[in-house]
């Protein structure tokens, strides 16, 4: 390791003082950001993300990792540096390819043994982004991704009248619960169609004296995972030892 060469200096042993000024930073204009490229297990991926300081770098892609640093990788230690210097734009690198899959939820509309047994399913986990320049995450593609290429102009599937779906695109688990809507959330939809539309424009799919308010859905999603092992004969029995499990 090389030494200062205050220290290289030293020829004998005894007691020493140094003085070592830093207090002339180098400022940066005000009109640049450096962009550090890299790569890290956490955080938004393939595209720049502004960090104005390490607070929030650390709190998007996480601290230094030892383990990625073992493997030549230093973009979380390069970060932190440079933002001693000022705000830069952090490009976390990540390669997919057509085997990295994410699950998704369908929620359907018929309650045949059919239609249930297709609400779980999995997708191309690229192709739920825009991949145009810079990747996030779009409607268009993740309804391209799982509304068969058919029907994709009605967005309903013609095997289980799915007209919701799903998914998690982060690493932490969630819980996704759907229910009609309470009364008290569509106290202004408690109209009909006809009322609705016009009587020249209701949609032939509709009865005219349906109530908009039947349509509409509470959703609720919980972070963790609470759903049951629909592979085992009591897919909930993990959740008996919760103390409320006997309320009624």
């Amino acid at each position: 390791m090389a030494l200062d060469p205050k220290i290289a200096s030293i020829k004998a042993s005894g007691t020493y003082r140094f003085e070592f000024d830093k207090s002339q930073v180098v400022g940066v204009p005000a009109n640049q950001t450096r962009l550090i490229v890299g790569f890290s297990k956490k955080g938004p991926f393939n595209t720049p993300v502004f960090v104005p300081d390490s607070a929030f770098f650390r709190q998007i892609f996480g601290d230094i990792d030892r383990n990625l640093e073992k493997k030549d990788s230093f973009f979380h230690r390069s970060c932190l540096a440079a933002l001693e210097r000022g705000p830069i734009l952090a490009l976390n690198l990540l390669s997919l390819d057509s085997d990295d899959e994410v699950d998704y939820l369908k929620f359907a509309t018929a309650a045949t043994p059919e239609a249930q047994s297709n609400l779980a399913s999995s997708g191309e986990y690229a192709r739920f982004y825009n991949q145009d320049k810079f990747w996030y995450p779009d409607t268009d593609a993740f309804l391209n991704n799982v509304v068969p290429a058919v029907n994709r102009n009605t967005l309903s599937s013609t095997t289980t009248n799915d007209l919701l779906d799903f998914t998690n695109l982060g690493k932490n688990p969630i819980s996704v619960i759907v229910k009609k809507a309470a009364a008290a959330n569509v106290t202004g939809f408690n109209v009909t169609v006809e009322e609705w539309y016009g009587s020249a424009n209701v949609p032939g799919y509709l009865d005219k004296n349906s109530l908009i308010s039947d349509f509409m859905i509470d959703v609720f999603v919980i972070e963790g995972n609470f759903g049951g092992d629909f592979a085992s004969a009591q897919p909930y029995e993990r959740f008996s030892a919760d103390p409320r499990s006997d309320c009624r």
